[in-house]
């Protein structure tokens, strides 16, 4: 008997769900975890589960979430390779795939959420947290909007890619046996669905505030925010960046309703101080771990937990702030770049390679743009084009003027803590040993985690956002992209990380310094060296 009637959420896995991209939007990146042998069967019923909806036209029974997983480009690529699969073995005259995206002004569960980007799991459900529960009846979590996107028939997305009649005669029975030409059109309709839940998302006026207290994490005062607020609100309408309400509410109101809805994470006083919360005091002008363990002299280990606390209340904003990371990705790259040459007038070529090191290294973090970047001149020369035409730069013989220095430090800003976290583990892996010494991405993951924990501690990184496992295991994968690392799967099917040459990575913690304003002397790098940043 056919198992058509399994629960497909239960049999299938389901973190598998895209592919090779990464964490975007406010939900965050999640690693997919690797499958043991148990769960083949799973995948099996799974895919003729699929298969077999399809064939039905329930068009009810399948849902692909936003979940983006970061694989490596040659594995499976989960139901979307399914759906494809049914597709091009002539199974169905066509599939169409229906982009819909739903933007939050702020999610369930967030605090969880922002301890699990730490590495802290959720607490077990019981029926006295079901009964505590209920303080989310009273809780306002804004609005949420739901754009449909033009939706993607498979017969045309794949016309002229793949030949139906050739697949159809070639027998399978697992969805896992896909052609090299099937495979790089999953991926690249993953990368299309990507670019249109990219470009239906409607950010709330929250992210700009988060973005901004993420640049200012000492506070200011509300007119000073009002002021940024504004200003940022007006540069996103110039650059289309779609904002609720934008254009026609009052500045005032906007920044209140933003604090209301970030009330987990920023403070208002009575004399009008915005500013990040501490935890660790539960007060608006309280220490900080990292000054407690400074002043105390406290041992690292006795405030790594007051210092995952804090940080699960950075977290909170990194958020809200990461959902504008596509938007501010080209811009972003050209800032730091810009900002690596100290002249006020920028060289154009030293931009250009500045700009596409900063590309290929960063890109990861923002998928839906990954495609976009193949011509890397081409994307270059846009980027170009679009800040000259906003009256951002101006271009003559070859150098580049900056005329907004405001537009170009925001948007470099906002990507420096991620920076900095790719930073931290170039450091890491400055001091691994060459070769063969082959260790788990998991636990290297976790032991970077610790020493950016401690800079943070020490007060030598600023930035407490570079504690998200997310983050960190991306940067690990990006380096294992620029072959800077290896990349490989032991005989339980783990990712293992080893270096192949330690110059190789002292070489690109060189070049992120150079970025980060640190000494130019890579092989002087020390810890300590990091308290610019």
């Amino acid at each position: 008997m056919e198992p058509f009637d399994l629960d497909l959420l239960k049999e299938g896995s389901w973190s598998n769900v895209l592919f090779s991209l990464r964490r975007y939007s406010a939900e965050g990146y999640k690693f997919a975890r690797t499958r043991t042998p148990q769960e083949i069967k799973s995948d099996v019923l799974s895919s003729r589960r699929v298969k077999h909806v399809i064939e039905k036209g329930d068009i009810s029974k399948i849902i692909i979430r936003n979940h983006v997983t970061k694989v490596k480009t040659n594995h499976l690529l989960g139901v979307l390779s399914m759906v494809v699969d049914a597709y091009t073995n002539a199974r169905v005259p066509d599939v169409i795939i229906c982009p819909i995206s739903i933007s939050y002004d702020r999610i369930l569960e967030e605090s969880l959420y922002a301890y699990e980007l730490l590495g802290i799991p959720k607490p077990k459900e019981s029926l006295r947290g079901l009964i505590r529960s209920r303080s989310v009846l009273t809780e306002d979590y804004g609005s949420i909007h739901i754009h449909i996107g033009e939706l993607i028939p498979l017969s045309r997305f794949t016309d002229g890619k793949l030949n139906r009649v050739d697949n159809a005669a070639i027998p399978r029975h697992l969805f896992h046996y896909l052609s090299n030409d099937e495979k790089k059109t999953v991926k690249s309709l993953g990368y299309k669905v990507l670019h249109d839940l990219q470009k239906g998302m409607i950010h709330s006026p929250s992210v700009l505030v988060a973005s901004i207290m993420l640049q200012n994490l000492q506070g200011l005062h509300f007119d000073e925010l009002l002021e940024k607020f504004t200003w940022l609100k007006e540069l996103c309408l110039l650059w289309h960046i779609p904002i609720k309400s934008a254009g026609n509410t009052d500045s005032v109101v906007l920044v209140n309703e933003s604090i209301e809805l970030l009330k987990s994470s920023v403070e208002k006083t009575k004399d009008g101080f915005v500013r990040i919360r501490d935890i660790t005091t539960n007060a608006i002008e309280g220490p900080s771990s990292s000054g407690q363990a400074a002043k105390k002299g406290e041992h690292l280990a006795n405030s790594v937990r007051n210092v995952k606390d804090e940080a699960a209340i950075h977290m909170l904003l990194a958020c809200k702030r990461n959902v504008i990371l596509c938007d501010f990705f080209r811009t972003g790259m050209f800032s730091l770049s810009a900002h690596k040459q100290p002249s006020s007038e920028k060289q154009l070529v030293q931009l250009f390679a500045d700009f596409e090191f900063l590309m290929k290294l960063l890109v990861q973090e923002v998928p839906p743009v990954t495609e976009q970047i193949n011509e890397n001149f081409e994307y270059f020369r846009e980027t170009v084009q679009l800040l000259e035409h906003h009256g951002s730069i101006n271009i003559r013989n070859g150098k580049v003027k900056i005329l907004q220095e405001k537009d170009i430090t925001f948007s470099a800003d906002i990507w420096r803590p991620i920076l900095t976290a790719y930073g931290i583990t170039c450091q890491f892996f400055a001091n691994f040993p060459d070769g063969i010494h082959e260790q788990p991405l998991s636990e290297i993951v976790k032991q970077i985690q610790d020493k950016a924990a401690e800079l943070v501690l020490t007060g030598d990184v600023k930035f407490y956002e570079v504690l998200s496992l997310d983050l960190l295991r991306n940067s690990v994968m990006a380096l294992a992209d620029l072959r800077v690392l290896n990349s490989s799967k032991s005989v339980d099917g783990a990712v293992v990380i080893s270096v192949p040459s330690s110059s190789k990575v002292t070489e690109t913690l060189h070049k992120i310094g150079e970025y980060l304003d640190l000494p130019c002397s890579a092989s002087n790098l020390t810890l300590p060296q990091l308290s610019k940043l």
